[in-house]
């Protein structure tokens, strides 16, 4: 090849597309004085379309020397004036959350990318993420890794002298009101990735296990669990309704973590009781049948380990409550579909619904017409009548239940599916 003109050379790489012709370039000095200035060109080109997803893109496939190609002068994607730079940032927590340890070494190594001054920033492609950490709140490199579970990462930030016992500010909770100070510990605990909690383990750092035993049984995550109790954490809290683990087991009720919850007393914790905050009632058994879709191996598991018919009883009115509530939801929406079809456009509200019957296959056709623009409702309404016969068998007053549907604003229908098992 080195016998080639450069005029033929040029020629060959002109028709090449970019990561090619950056490989034919590395194949010899000669072939890459004869396709620089074309190489400069091409980088150029690609940067001012949008040179940013071309990092990305680059990479997520590993390609290491286009990508310090196109970091270093004069191919800039931007001017790179410190290790602050909005896209040295963007790569190294592109490169942590992926595991890339090539691409941490070479932006922190060799264009002075700072670890210690991150925060997660829309776009960022990073699924392990479950929250938005606030930015400016010391969230360093190792945080974002223990989020992605990369020990290999870790261990590389480790050797770099990033504190792995540092903090940053967390807000959790479905309205991300509640802020607490978290460690990398608490972050792999979330996130579930246990192979990471057992690297902090080895650390030999005193890390507040109970509050991260909180996190993972938040989440459902049992090996995490399993790794917390054996290096120490406690479930011993679970039943005093003061403390974090309490509301963490009634979350788990909640979001359906069947096997968590079955985790906890098989692991000896005592059945947390129901309370009363200003007027309301929560606990294990109601906060399940308060999910959105409620499950019915988690009340089954509760009833087995909470006492049987005695926990259904002492719960009763609020159970109920709670079936008359989604009955009278299922009013509104009813209330709502006969308004449109005595108006003018009741015909096209009727095509609409055919066309939604359609599309959500045979189990929506056989749904009730009252249901059919709310399918979250439909759902969390069968999971509940799939959930009443249990509960009939263990305790509940089928003829209280039955009494309490038969109200004005409820539809027969509804009260005599969800009471079909009580006759």
């Amino acid at each position: 090849m080195d016998r080639l003109s450069a005029e033929l050379v040029h020629l060959v790489g002109s028709h090449l597309p970019l990561p090619s012709l950056v490989a034919f370039s590395e194949t010899s000095r000669w072939l890459r004085y004869c396709v620089e200035p074309l190489l400069q060109r091409e980088l150029s080109r690609s940067c001012k379309r949008n040179g940013l997803v071309l990092l990305d893109t680059l990479l997520k496939k590993n390609n290491i020397s286009l990508t310090r190609k196109l970091l270093s002068p004069p191919c800039s994607v931007h001017t790179i004036s410190s290790g602050n730079d909005t896209t040295l940032l963007h790569l190294l927590q592109l490169s942590v959350c992926l595991g890339s340890v090539e691409f941490v070494k070479m932006l922190i190594d060799e264009f002075g990318a700072d670890p210690y001054s991150l925060e997660r920033r829309d776009g960022l492609d990073a699924p392990h993420f479950t929250a938005s950490p606030e930015p400016g709140h010391g969230l360093n490199a190792i945080h974002l890794a223990a989020q992605a579970g990369q020990v290999s990462v870790a261990e590389l930030l480790l050797s770099r002298g990033i504190p792995i016992t540092a903090t940053y500010t967390y807000r959790a909770g479905p309205n991300l009101g509640r802020a607490r100070n978290n460690t990398a510990m608490d972050a792999a605990a979330r996130a579930g990735h246990a192979s990471f909690v057992e690297f902090l383990l080895k650390q030999n750092i005193e890390w507040p296990l109970d509050d991260s035993i909180v996190l993972a049984l938040e989440e459902g995550h049992i090996g995490v669990l399993q790794t917390l109790l054996d290096a120490g954490a406690s479930l011993d809290k679970i039943d005093d309704p003061s403390q974090e683990l309490y509301y963490a087991f009634l979350h788990a009720c909640n979001a359906g973590h069947t096997e968590a919850i079955r985790w906890v007393f098989d692991h000896g914790a005592r059945f947390p009781p129901t309370t009363t905050n200003y007027g309301f009632v929560n606990g294990p058994l109601l906060s399940a049948l308060r999910a959105n879709r409620p499950n019915r191996d988690v009340v089954s598991t509760l009833i087995e380990h909470g006492g049987g018919s005695p926990l259904v009883i002492s719960n009763a009115k609020e159970i109920v409550d709670e079936l008359v509530k989604v009955a009278k939801e299922a009013r509104r929406d009813l209330s709502s579909v006969n308004d449109a079809s005595d108006s003018e456009s009741g015909d096209r509200a009727r095509r609409i619904r055919r066309t939604r019957n359609r599309a959500r296959g045979r189990r929506a056709r056989n749904e009730p017409e009252l249901w059919k623009g709310n399918p979250a409702g439909a759902r969390r309404f069968h999971a509940l009548c799939d959930i009443v016969p249990l509960l009939l068998a263990n305790g509940l007053d089928a003829d209280l239940l039955a009494s309490e549907l038969q109200q004005p604003d409820i539809p027969d229908s509804i009260a005599r599916e969800m009471t079909q098992s009580a006759y």
